[in-house]
C-alpha cells in the first residue's frame, strides 16, 4: 500500500513540476475565469454572502497569480524579483481590463471595488507564496 502511494505522490510531483502542465492550468484557469466575469447571472438565484461577489473576485484572482508565478518559476525565463513583478503588474493590468470591458456589457457594471478586491488577492498571493 505505501509503494502505491509513494508512486502516486512521485507522478503528482513530476507533473506539477512542468512548465506545460503548470502553463495548460494557468490558461484553463484564465479562460475559466473570463466566462465567470462575462456570464450573465440573476441576482435573484445567487445567495446573499458577506461583501457579494468580492471575494469571487480575490480567490479567483489569488489563484491565478499562484498559477502563473508557479509556471513562471518553470519556465526558462530567470525566475527573479524583475520577471515577477512584471507578471503581476501583467495580471493587475488584466484586471483592470476585465473591469472596464464590463462596463461596455448591458448586465455587467465597473466597480472599483471589483478592483480593489482583484489587487488584493494578486498581492496576498505574492507574500503568501513560498519560494
Amino acid at each position: 500500500m505505501k509503494l502505491k502511494v509513494f508512486w502516486i505522490l512521485n507522478l503528482m510531483k513530476k507533473y506539477l513540476d512542468n512548465f506545460y502542465f503548470n502553463l495548460s492550468f494557468s490558461i484553463i484557469w484564465i479562460l475559466f475565469s473570463i466566462f465567470l466575469f462575462f456570464i450573465k447571472i440573476n441576482p435573484s438565484n445567487v445567495p446573499s454572502i458577506l461583501l457579494g461577489d468580492k471575494v469571487f473576485h480575490f480567490i479567483i484572482f489569488f489563484v491565478m497569480a499562484y498559477l502563473l508565478l508557479r509556471t513562471l518559476r518553470y519556465s526558462k525565463i530567470n525566475y527573479n524579483f524583475k520577471s515577477k513583478i512584471t507578471l503581476l503588474i501583467s495580471i493587475l493590468i488584466f484586471s483592470f481590463l476585465i473591469e472596464l470591458v464590463q462596463n461596455f456589457v448591458s448586465y455587467r457594471s465597473f466597480e472599483l471595488y471589483d478592483i480593489f478586491f482583484n489587487f488584493l488577492g494578486i498581492f496576498v498571493c505574492y507574500f503568501v507564496k513560498i519560494k
